[in-house]
Protein backbone atom coordinates (compact mmCIF):
# COMPACT_ATOMS: atom_id res chain seq x y z
CA UNK A 1 0.00 0.00 0.00
CA UNK A 2 1.19 3.13 -1.16
CA UNK A 3 0.15 7.18 0.06
CA UNK A 4 0.51 9.39 -2.65
CA UNK A 5 2.59 12.49 -0.38
CA UNK A 6 0.44 14.97 -1.76
CA UNK A 7 -2.70 13.05 -0.04
CA UNK A 8 -1.08 12.48 3.16
CA UNK A 9 0.05 16.54 3.06
CA UNK A 10 -3.01 17.55 2.51
CA UNK A 11 -4.16 15.49 5.69
CA UNK A 12 -1.72 17.15 7.71
CA UNK A 13 -2.30 20.72 6.82
CA UNK A 14 -6.22 20.24 7.10
CA UNK A 15 -5.89 19.65 10.33
CA UNK A 16 -6.96 22.80 12.44
CA UNK A 17 -5.09 21.44 15.25
CA UNK A 18 -2.18 20.19 13.52
CA UNK A 19 0.41 23.05 15.39
CA UNK A 20 2.58 20.93 17.55
CA UNK A 21 2.35 17.86 20.01
CA UNK A 22 4.28 18.18 23.39
CA UNK A 23 2.12 17.78 26.72
CA UNK A 24 -0.17 21.04 26.20
CA UNK A 25 -0.12 20.33 22.99
CA UNK A 26 -1.37 16.56 23.03
CA UNK A 27 -3.78 18.52 25.39
CA UNK A 28 -5.39 20.98 22.61
CA UNK A 29 -5.60 18.47 19.85
CA UNK A 30 -7.40 16.11 22.13
CA UNK A 31 -9.61 18.64 23.55
CA UNK A 32 -10.31 19.98 20.50
CA UNK A 33 -11.09 16.00 19.25
CA UNK A 34 -13.35 15.74 22.33
CA UNK A 35 -15.75 18.71 21.63
CA UNK A 36 -15.93 17.59 17.69
CA UNK A 37 -16.76 14.30 18.65
CA UNK A 38 -20.69 13.23 19.11
CA UNK A 39 -22.11 13.37 22.54
CA UNK A 40 -23.05 9.40 21.62
CA UNK A 41 -18.87 9.10 20.88
CA UNK A 42 -18.34 10.88 23.91
CA UNK A 43 -20.29 8.85 26.15
CA UNK A 44 -18.52 5.94 24.51
CA UNK A 45 -15.41 7.35 25.36
CA UNK A 46 -15.83 8.61 28.80
CA UNK A 47 -17.15 4.86 29.19
CA UNK A 48 -14.08 3.23 27.87
CA UNK A 49 -11.48 5.61 29.81
CA UNK A 50 -13.80 5.43 33.14
CA UNK A 51 -13.74 9.43 32.83
CA UNK A 52 -15.82 11.83 31.76
CA UNK A 53 -15.00 15.57 30.04
CA UNK A 54 -12.92 17.11 27.87
CA UNK A 55 -9.88 17.70 30.83
CA UNK A 56 -9.96 14.13 31.66
CA UNK A 57 -9.83 12.46 27.99
CA UNK A 58 -7.19 15.84 26.89
CA UNK A 59 -4.68 14.30 30.08
CA UNK A 60 -5.50 10.87 28.98
CA UNK A 61 -3.83 11.99 25.99
CA UNK A 62 -0.70 12.12 27.63
CA UNK A 63 -0.36 8.87 28.61
CA UNK A 64 1.10 6.95 25.27
CA UNK A 65 4.33 8.72 25.81
CA UNK A 66 4.26 8.09 29.80
CA UNK A 67 3.51 4.74 29.21
CA UNK A 68 6.71 4.52 26.24
CA UNK A 69 9.02 6.22 28.63
CA UNK A 70 8.44 3.96 31.59
CA UNK A 71 10.12 0.86 29.78
CA UNK A 72 7.98 0.24 27.12
CA UNK A 73 10.20 0.97 24.71
CA UNK A 74 8.54 -1.42 22.05
CA UNK A 75 6.19 1.19 21.35
CA UNK A 76 8.75 3.88 20.20
CA UNK A 77 8.10 3.61 16.83
CA UNK A 78 4.32 3.87 16.68
CA UNK A 79 4.39 7.68 16.98
CA UNK A 80 6.06 8.24 13.64
CA UNK A 81 6.62 7.14 10.21
CA UNK A 82 9.93 7.43 8.56
CA UNK A 83 11.08 6.79 4.84
CA UNK A 84 14.20 6.03 3.23
CA UNK A 85 15.91 8.56 1.60
CA UNK A 86 14.77 9.95 -1.93
CA UNK A 87 11.34 8.31 -0.86
CA UNK A 88 8.01 10.12 -2.50
CA UNK A 89 5.45 8.29 -0.92
CA UNK A 90 5.16 5.91 2.34
CA UNK A 91 4.91 2.16 1.28
CA UNK A 92 3.71 0.15 4.00
CA UNK A 93 5.58 -2.68 3.72
CA UNK A 94 8.41 -0.79 3.63
CA UNK A 95 8.20 1.69 6.10
CA UNK A 96 5.72 0.16 9.07
CA UNK A 97 7.70 -3.41 9.44
CA UNK A 98 7.50 -5.39 12.69
CA UNK A 99 7.91 -5.43 15.20
CA UNK A 100 8.60 -1.68 15.48
CA UNK A 101 5.69 -0.71 12.91
CA UNK A 102 4.62 2.92 12.53
CA UNK A 103 1.95 5.24 13.19
CA UNK A 104 0.23 4.43 10.68
CA UNK A 105 0.01 1.29 11.67
CA UNK A 106 -1.20 1.28 14.87
CA UNK A 107 -3.43 3.66 14.39
CA UNK A 108 -5.27 0.41 12.35
CA UNK A 109 -4.55 -2.01 15.05
CA UNK A 110 -6.47 0.16 17.55
CA UNK A 111 -8.90 0.93 15.40
CA UNK A 112 -9.49 -2.55 14.97
CA UNK A 113 -9.24 -3.04 18.73
CA UNK A 114 -12.13 -0.16 19.74
CA UNK A 115 -14.45 -1.84 17.23
CA UNK A 116 -13.77 -5.64 18.46
CA UNK A 117 -14.89 -7.25 22.15
CA UNK A 118 -12.07 -6.80 23.07
CA UNK A 119 -11.95 -6.54 27.37
CA UNK A 120 -12.55 -2.96 28.31
CA UNK A 121 -8.66 -2.29 30.12
CA UNK A 122 -7.68 -3.35 26.35
CA UNK A 123 -10.09 -0.61 24.58
CA UNK A 124 -8.63 1.88 27.37
CA UNK A 125 -4.95 1.33 26.26
CA UNK A 126 -6.16 1.04 22.26
CA UNK A 127 -7.96 4.39 22.90
CA UNK A 128 -5.00 6.43 24.79
CA UNK A 129 -2.66 5.16 22.13
CA UNK A 130 -4.99 6.08 19.41
CA UNK A 131 -6.00 9.25 20.25
CA UNK A 132 -2.39 10.27 20.98
CA UNK A 133 -0.73 8.52 17.93
CA UNK A 134 -3.58 10.43 15.59
CA UNK A 135 -1.89 13.97 16.96
CA UNK A 136 1.16 12.58 16.56
CA UNK A 137 0.64 11.67 13.06
CA UNK A 138 -0.29 15.39 12.36
CA UNK A 139 2.97 16.90 13.54
CA UNK A 140 4.89 17.39 10.35
CA UNK A 141 8.04 15.89 12.12
CA UNK A 142 6.81 13.13 12.90
CA UNK A 143 6.80 11.47 9.14
CA UNK A 144 9.86 12.20 7.67
CA UNK A 145 13.81 10.62 7.19
CA UNK A 146 14.82 8.36 9.90
CA UNK A 147 18.34 10.68 10.09
CA UNK A 148 16.68 13.99 10.46
CA UNK A 149 15.31 12.55 13.59
CA UNK A 150 11.94 14.16 13.17
CA UNK A 151 13.68 17.33 13.51
CA UNK A 152 16.00 16.66 15.90
CA UNK A 153 19.21 17.39 13.71
CA UNK A 154 18.33 20.69 12.48
CA UNK A 155 19.38 23.11 15.60
CA UNK A 156 18.78 26.97 16.20
CA UNK A 157 17.49 29.33 18.25
CA UNK A 158 13.71 30.67 19.39
CA UNK A 159 13.18 33.90 21.38
CA UNK A 160 16.95 33.70 22.26
CA UNK A 161 16.61 29.65 23.21
CA UNK A 162 18.89 26.97 22.09
CA UNK A 163 16.41 24.40 20.53
CA UNK A 164 15.83 21.57 17.95
CA UNK A 165 13.36 21.99 15.27
CA UNK A 166 11.84 18.85 16.74
CA UNK A 167 11.48 20.92 19.97
CA UNK A 168 10.34 23.32 18.63
CA UNK A 169 7.03 21.99 16.90
CA UNK A 170 6.96 19.55 19.86
CA UNK A 171 6.92 22.45 22.44
CA UNK A 172 8.71 25.86 21.32
CA UNK A 173 5.87 27.03 19.55
CA UNK A 174 2.93 26.88 22.16
CA UNK A 175 5.55 27.55 25.60
CA UNK A 176 6.32 30.57 23.84
CA UNK A 177 2.63 31.87 24.05
CA UNK A 178 2.13 31.84 27.71
CA UNK A 179 -1.61 30.88 27.46
CA UNK A 180 -3.53 27.77 29.23
CA UNK A 181 -4.19 25.22 26.88
CA UNK A 182 -8.05 25.22 27.16
CA UNK A 183 -7.82 28.72 25.69
CA UNK A 184 -5.96 27.89 22.84
CA UNK A 185 -7.79 24.91 21.78
CA UNK A 186 -11.07 26.73 22.22
CA UNK A 187 -9.58 29.56 20.05
CA UNK A 188 -8.63 27.20 17.58
CA UNK A 189 -12.00 25.72 17.54
CA UNK A 190 -13.92 29.32 16.63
Amino acid sequence: MRIAPWIFLASVLSSTAALAWGGDNHRIVCGIAWEETTPAARARMAEILGQDGRDAFAESCLWADAYRDEGHRETEGWHYVNVPPGATAIDIGRDCKEPASCALMQIARTTNVLKGKAPLGEKAMALKFLAHIAGDIHQPLHAGHAEDRRGGTFKGTFLGQAYDFHWLWDDGLTTALHRPWREVANELRD
